[in-house]
């Protein structure tokens, strides 16, 4: 080995071992691919890309146009801590939705509209205080397909909380309200987790959460997951869930990848 090549793998130890050192003080913490979002903001100075995709099924039978739909959908949510405690938040989404039923097909295809907001992390967890945190987002409604964006720019306010149960078990509940641009009434979202540490860098979690419309029947579901850290700083994701009320969707079946980009 020459004087060059010891030079190079020293240095790429040295970026190695800066970067893991960096990655130890602040752990990864993802807001999917769960439905409950995390208490925790992204450090600041640091950028965290989460992206994933998610195939639906759903039927109506009381609809005779639209008896089975099936969704394709793909998300990016990019997460920058500008202050610690407080992050920047850019979401956005592909769609491919296909009906079928009283003898035609239809599809709607194209970008969701485009969310941005912040989130503030409120309060540690303190003996029988949780974590908490404050998320407010606004859907524009200028871009995106013109059947998916909303009439108006939408608005949703969530807060999120997380306490832990033991070493390796930790309880969240997420409780918000959205207005979609469209309709003058929101529509008020809850969610609950729990969470297990199975094995190192892996984590198994169990969720149920719904909607609340004024005026319809809520919409409850439920859904499970894995995650596994294949480095301190990357993550992949797979999750299934189904409709517990007939209104829900059927079934669903999703996967992901979150980054967090290193400094």
């Amino acid at each position: 080995m020459n004087l060059r090549q010891l030079s190079f793998m020293l240095i790429v130890l040295m970026v190695s071992g800066r970067l893991l050192s960096q990655e130890k003080f602040h752990p990864l913490v993802t807001d999917r691919p769960d439905q409950t979002e995390s208490s925790r903001t992204v450090p600041a100075g640091m950028l965290q890309i989460e992206a994933g995709m998610v195939q639906e099924w759903d039927q109506r039978p009381e609809d005779v146009m639209t008896r089975d739909i099936r969704s394709l959908s793909g998300s990016m949510l990019l997460r920058y801590g500008l202050l610690e405690r407080f992050e920047l938040r850019l979401g956005n989404g592909y769609l491919k939705q296909d009906f079928e039923g009283g003898g035609f097909n239809r599809t709607v295809d194209g970008f969701e509209p485009v969310t941005a907001g912040i989130k503030y992390w409120i309060t540690d967890e303190t003996g029988w205080i949780p974590e908490a945190a404050i998320i407010t987002s606004i859907t524009l409604s200028d871009f995106g397909e013109e059947t998916i964006r909303p009439r108006n720019t939408a608005l949703s306010t969530v807060v999120a909380m997380s306490h832990s149960l033991g070493t390796a078990v930790s309880a969240g509940i997420s409780a918000g309200y959205l207005f979609d641009g469209s309709t003058p009434d929101g529509t008020g979202y809850y969610s609950a987790v729990l969470g297990v540490s199975a094995l190192k860098n892996t984590g198994l979690f169990a969720e149920a959460y719904g909607y609340l419309d004024k005026g319809k029947i809520p919409v409850h579901l439920a859904d499970g997951g894995i995650t596994y850290q294949i480095r301190p700083n990357l993550q992949l994701d797979l999750s299934a869930g189904f409709g517990i009320t007939d209104n829900a969707p059927k079934a669903f079946l999703g996967g992901g990848v979150s980054w967090r980009v290193p400094r």
